[in-house]
């Protein structure tokens, strides 16, 4: 079975009603987003503030991707004389339910 994704945008409190089963173009809803998740998951511009204390995946000026937080009081943690951060990112959500016994 294939699956496809859809991003629509709808005026402000004209958004459909849907729920488990509905039908979208002769297929079954299995998941609804009430958000652009293309969004979600853009590089932001280094300028852009970040939410504090989080990890996010940070790309600098270097080229390289890493994982680093920003404070509030100092900044990024990664930024330095040479290298400084040029954009970001969230991570995506931790995944639940693993046991240490499974690795």
């Amino acid at each position: 079975m294939s699956k496809m994704t859809f991003v629509v945008n709808f005026p402000d409190g004209q958004e459909p009603a849907v729920s488990a089963g509905t039908d979208i173009l002769g297929g079954q809803l299995i998941s609804v987003a009430f958000s652009d998740l293309n969004e979600r998951w853009a590089w932001r511009d280094a300028t852009q503030e970040p939410p504090y204390h989080t990890p996010l995946l940070v790309q600098l000026t270097d080229g390289a991707i890493i994982i680093s937080s920003c404070s509030e009081h100092s900044g990024w943690y990664d930024d330095d004389d040479d290298v400084h951060i040029a954009g970001w990112m969230p991570l995506p959500e931790y995944m639940e339910g693993l046991d240490d016994e499974q690795f």
